[in-house]
């Protein structure tokens, strides 16, 4: 009899999971997408609080994981060697395959650029971070008791959140960028390093010339 309880309750919480995921990561995201006519930033800022209340209010989670740094050193080698590769992967590809959009956003408003960047690190990335690497890893790791399950699910989620921008190159990059993130999320531990890499990514995209498919106002 105690066993079917636990197994109710434990089929019970699964369930409740899957209702939480549905609702958070792809009914919002896909209402803000087509119906809710509002700014991208708002809802990944509303996204960060969200999680961050979640996560403060949970005893299970230690709030200075938020902050914290890699033990090993060279994960942060590792990381800059990894973007280095892309920016020659991707510089070579809008070489070759779309000279004419080379830094096209950079060269058509500098100073909308800057600004982008500047907000764009300021205050989108560590949210996006808190809710799809932090929240997803703590909140359903224990769910699923398996990393490359939640590794899956975090990158997943993280590239139909970019549905906001209405574009599959955008969903596309998001689904690689979720990928690395995650991996390097759970080799770390460190959101401050998954911070730095989502960052450094996001300026290359902004730079080499595929920034507008991340930027509402190239859509809206």
């Amino acid at each position: 009899m105690e066993n079917s309880k636990i197994l109710a309750l434990e089929n019970q919480k699964r369930f409740y999971v899957v209702m939480e995921i549905l609702v958070v990561f792809l009914l919002i995201p896909l209402s803000f997408a087509f119906f809710v006519k509002a700014s991208p930033l708002f809802l990944i800022l509303a996204g960060g609080l969200f999680s961050f209340w979640l996560l403060k209010k949970d005893d299970t989670f230690d709030i200075k994981n938020l902050y914290k740094f890699p033990d090993d050193k060279f994960e942060y080698i590792r990381v800059l060697l990894q973007v280095f590769i892309f920016t020659v992967i991707l510089y070579l590809f809008m070489l070759n395959l779309l000279p004419d959009r080379m830094f096209y956003f950079l060269k058509k408003d500098f100073s909308t650029w800057i600004i982008i960047v500047l907000m764009y690190g300021l205050l989108a990335v560590y949210p996006q971070e808190i809710l799809y690497r932090v929240l997803i890893f703590h909140r359903y790791g224990s769910i699923f008791k398996n990393n490359r399950v939640v590794v899956h699910l975090s990158a997943l989620l993280f590239a139909f959140g970019h549905i906001l921008y209405l574009h599959p190159v955008s969903i596309l990059l998001s689904l690689v960028g979720g990928y690395l993130f995650s991996i390097t999320y759970i080799r770390s531990g460190s959101i401050i390093l998954v911070y730095i890499e989502h960052f450094l990514y996001g300026f290359l995209l902004y730079t080499i010339g595929l920034g507008e498919y991340f930027y509402s106002g190239f859509l809206r």
